[in-house]
């Protein structure tokens, strides 16, 4: 998740007064197909703060890495 998404969330919030002066800046955000399949999950445990290392999943956790991309965009 903080690379996937809290990194690119915080350049582009770094970068944004800079990106507001010329007329012509943009922000493109990238994801992918990825985010189609993250689960829901219990909504207080987004980022699996409060999951065992039992329950962990690598590959929802980049899934639900790349929704946040998409909620951020």
């Amino acid at each position: 998740m903080a690379v996937n998404h809290f990194a690119h969330f915080y350049l582009t919030d770094l970068l944004l007064p800079l990106l507001k002066k010329p007329e012509q800046s943009r922000i493109v955000n990238v994801s992918s197909l990825a985010h189609t399949m993250a689960k829901p999950g219990p909504r207080d445990d987004f980022f699996f703060e409060k999951t065992t290392q039992e329950t962990y999943s690598f590959g929802e956790a980049y899934n639900r890495s790349k929704l946040a991309n998409i909620f951020f965009t």
